[in-house]
């Protein structure tokens, strides 16, 4: 909405050079559908979505990032847990926005081509603070390396709820 406001009142009247922001990868998306329109440059420094990527004409195609993309990122954590630290079996958890769901799918596709085996994904809610089923579906896999994609504020809750079930701990 805060793109769409500003290309209503700025971009038709006075000409805009460029546009810093959004912080997150969901909010950069919408903005980047409004500024390519009118075809000006949109820079984020901390939206990761693959989905953003790749600038084909009309979709993100003025979109920039500082950061590196989240298949970058889940192409190092991949390669970090089967190559240099021997884990072939693990699990995910995201959350069901953009950054997460974005994120996890391209450590998923990076596990397979190392040929780490997922036990199970689980998503959670933003805003989310009862996981119960989340956290029996974890349990019930087993696994011993969990990879989580989520923001901060959902991690906290998540992991704490996790941890007070039984989840992790020694080992």
């Amino acid at each position: 909405l805060g793109a769409l406001d500003l290309a209503n009142e700025v971009f038709n009247k006075e000409g805009v050079s460029g546009i810093i922001g959004a912080a997150s990868s969901g909010p950069s998306s919408a903005a980047a559908t409004i500024s390519s329109q009118f075809m000006v440059p949109q820079i984020s420094y901390s939206s990761t979505s693959p989905a953003l990527s790749g600038g084909k004409k009309g979709q993100h195609a003025y979109f920039l990032r500082t950061p590196p993309s989240d298949a970058l990122e889940g192409e190092g954590i991949a390669d970090l847990l089967r190559n240099h630290m021997g884990y072939n079996k693990i699990a995910t958890v995201n959350s069901d926005d953009s950054y997460g769901a974005g994120g996890v799918e391209s450590f998923r596709t990076a596990a397979a081509a190392v040929g780490m085996t997922v036990l199970v994904s689980v998503s959670i809610a933003n805003d989310q603070r009862e996981f119960s089923a989340q956290i029996n579906d974890l349990k019930r896999a087993n696994a011993r390396i969990i990879v989580i994609f989520t923001q901060a504020k959902d991690a906290g809750p998540f992991l704490r709820s996790a941890y007070q079930s039984g989840v992790g701990g020694p080992g």
